[in-house]
């Protein structure tokens, strides 16, 4: 309950009771006094009555301008205070709010001040270190290619002069993970430090996913448009979220893979469906997080960083992406676009 609604109600209280008094006189001088003595006390009741209403009107004016100083002392603060949770809320932590008084909301005013400064050096030590983690993996992914490019390079030229050599299979094999796990944080810390730069350009959505999945897709494919739509993307980047999306299908067991593109609330639908092991509901709201693998049989297949990825780029282009489980099996990845 609100201080002016308290006021309130002490004012009607206030007023209630005076109310009573003033019946209950009533009550008395003219139901208990004897006919004969109600004109002698008529005198002494109207005078009793007179400064009755005199100190419940002076009572009842003082409350009135106590109650508005009241609150004009206490709205006031608490408006200035929920001006700065309001700032801080949204972001603004650079702006001081001074309070000259040394009442009880002075020491509020400084507390909530000093938790202001706080969280600003706070978050400012923690962009700085955030932006020396994003300056480390872009330089350790740099600094990883070289040697990995030179061992593919030693195991291919090794698979060349003994084409029945395993060990050089396995090497580039493993060389070709590592790069693709190389390439997934060197794209993660790109998108992280907000350096990924968008070549946006109308295209046809249907050849588009056809032409990349040709390109991508490691099992048969299908791509199928109930109309001709096109959307403002980034060729490149965004052939990296189909590609992070096939990929994850075929590393968990689909050996089928298809692509839908439809329209829904003014925006275009692309919806990638395969029939590997599908997730269960709960781990659908999880997929797009970053580092993310499910169950402890799927550690060791990928960094965790694809889809992570796939969202970033999306929502770069104003999009969104969420997965969903499929019936009985399998998984299905939504993308939404604004249509052109």
């Amino acid at each position: 309950m609100t201080i002016k609604k308290k006021l309130i109600i002490c004012i009607t209280a206030l007023i209630a009771f005076s109310s009573a008094v003033i019946m209950v006189g009533l009550y008395f001088h003219l139901n208990i006094l004897p006919a004969g003595e109600r004109i002698g006390a008529d005198m002494l009741f109207y005078a009793f009555f007179a400064v009755l209403l005199a100190i419940s009107a002076l009572m009842i004016v003082s409350l009135c301008v106590v109650g508005a100083v009241l609150i004009k002392s206490v709205i006031g603060p608490l408006n200035r205070l929920h001006r700065m949770a309001k700032r801080i809320k949204d972001g603004d932590l650079s702006h001081q709010e001074s309070y000259a008084r040394s009442d009880e909301f002075g020491f509020v005013f400084n507390e909530f001040d000093e938790m202001r400064g706080r969280l600003a050096r706070t978050l400012n030590d923690l962009s700085e270190q955030d932006s020396r983690r994003r300056e480390m993996l872009q330089s350790i992914a740099h600094d990883i290619k070289t040697p990995l490019t030179a061992i593919s390079g030693a195991a291919e030229m090794i698979s060349l002069a003994d084409s029945g050599c395993a060990y050089s299979r396995l090497i580039m094999e493993r060389c070709g993970v590592l790069n693709r796990m190389v390439e997934d944080l060197a794209d993660f810390a790109a998108l992280e430090s907000n350096t990924a730069k968008l070549d946006l350009s109308k295209t046809g959505l249907a050849d588009y996913l056809t032409h990349t999945l040709e390109a991508v897709a490691a099992v048969p494919f299908t791509v199928e448009s109930d109309g001709g739509y096109f959307a403002d993307i980034d060729r490149k980047l965004f052939a990296r979220v189909i590609q992070n999306i096939a990929t994850n299908s075929v590393k968990f067991g689909a050996t089928e893979f298809s692509a839908s593109i439809s329209s829904g609330a003014g925006r275009v639908i692309i919806r990638f469906s395969d029939n590997g092991a599908g997730v269960s509901e709960e781990e659908c709201e999880k997929l797009f997080e970053r580092f993310y693998r499910g169950d402890k049989a799927r550690s060791g297949k990928g960094s965790g960083l694809g889809l992570s990825i796939a969202k970033q780029i999306v929502a770069l282009h104003g999009g969104d992406i969420w997965a969903l489980k499929a019936s009985p099996n399998g998984l299905s990845v939504f993308i939404a676009l604004d249509s052109k």
